[in-house]
């Protein structure tokens, strides 16, 4: 089994922290092409209660989408760019709903009293991944269609296996901490070939890949404190992007490869940040007193 072991070498992107929110300009302090029409959701509390947002790439126009301060947990795009997922528990108890980019046509997608959480998008649009502990405690991963049909379960073991993200090419990355601290791990869509993509002492979070799956983005903490680390999805070639004594949390990668969205405390409150891949340039996007949260691209 192939691993980003302790051993490989850590690229070390040293970020200055001095570039403050957006101006209002282009993207170019931000690192690629993506379009200014080009929209982020993202979770804010700065309408009272924790809700859906959108914003263009370039932080401007937010448009909050949902009103009911019951939206938990990491939204995500349909590839199309017309439907969002995201976990609520406006019913009661978390669960997944889906909706429209503009935030109509609601609909809710699972219905249990466990935790479902962390969905994400099939490359073609007809499923579903997310995280559950309706089979008994632990998170385990799960798949259903987005008419809330065939649902199945793809891991089953004693631990938490959650925060899965579909690749295009069919993979799906995860963490879990089968290994007694939590890795990044892959499976295919049937819940086979699971590949051990990072192993240290630490804990590895919310993997995303990049749009040509090949690299994963991944929160983790090996230096104390969390930043954003990539790594080849064969587990070589670990990269640490972000190096600062704040919490950076939830990657995202831009569809064109060529930048991370994050969030991050770096400025006291949670902010969305934007960078290259390679961790330079980094310019944040969102500065309210409200913590805003969790890009999806």
């Amino acid at each position: 089994m192939g691993v980003a072991a302790a051993a490989v070498a850590i690229v070390v992107s040293m970020i200055n922290w001095g570039g403050g929110a957006r101006d209002g300009g282009g993207t170019e302090d931000g690192g690629g092409s993506a379009s200014a029409d080009s929209r982020i959701a993202y979770l804010s509390d700065r309408g009272g209660g924790q809700d859906l947002w959108s914003m263009r790439a370039d932080g401007s126009d937010p448009i909050q989408l949902t009103h009911d301060g019951g939206d938990l947990n990491r939204p995500d795009w349909s590839r199309d760019g017309k439907w969002i997922a995201f976990p609520s528990d406006r019913d009661g108890d978390l669960d997944i709903w889906i909706m429209k980019a503009d935030g109509s046509n609601l609909r809710q997608l699972t219905n249990h009293p466990a935790v479902d959480s962390a969905p994400d998008w099939s490359p073609d649009g007809r499923r579903i991944v997310f995280g559950s502990e309706r089979a008994g405690g632990d998170s385990e991963i799960w798949v259903v269609n987005v008419d809330g049909t065939g649902l199945r379960q793809l891991t089953d073991n004693a631990v938490d296996d959650d925060a899965p993200d579909w690749s295009q090419s069919g993979t799906i990355a995860f963490e879990s901490d089968r290994d007694g601290d939590y890795e990044i791990y892959t499976i295919n869509e049937d819940g086979g070939d699971l590949f051990q993509v990072t192993s240290n002492t630490t804990k590895d979070f919310f993997p995303d890949w990049s749009p040509d799956s090949t690299r994963i983005a991944f929160r983790g903490n090996a230096d104390g404190d969390y930043d954003i680390y990539t790594v080849v999805a064969d587990g070589s070639g670990l990269r640490r992007l972000t190096s600062n004594d704040a919490s950076d949390h939830r990657p995202a990668w831009s569809h064109d490869g060529a930048s991370i969205f994050f969030d991050s405390d770096v400025g006291g409150n949670r902010d969305i940040y934007r960078m290259t891949a390679e961790g330079k340039n980094v310019r944040r996007l969102t500065d309210s007193p409200a913590d805003d949260s969790s890009p999806a691209v």
